[in-house]
């Protein structure tokens, strides 16, 4: 077996995604894609918690005046 093999046999063992790695040593881009997708996810996610936090204490700062 080639080194190539070996390592896409690891690498679909330890993820259970369908990663191939090149000759040259570089994982394609398939799984680097549901990362980038899973990041983006959350930072949506954090954007939209600290706009509500913004607003109720923008709300409340008014409020009090």
């Amino acid at each position: 077996m080639s080194d190539t093999k070996i390592l896409n046999l690891i690498l679909d063992k330890i993820t259970g995604l369908d990663q191939k790695v090149t000759g040259q040593g570089k994982i394609l881009v398939g799984v680097r894609k549901d990362v980038v997708e899973i990041k983006s996810e959350q930072v949506e996610h954090i954007d939209k918690k600290t706009d509500r936090l913004e607003s109720r204490w923008m709300g409340k700062s008014r409020g009090s005046r």
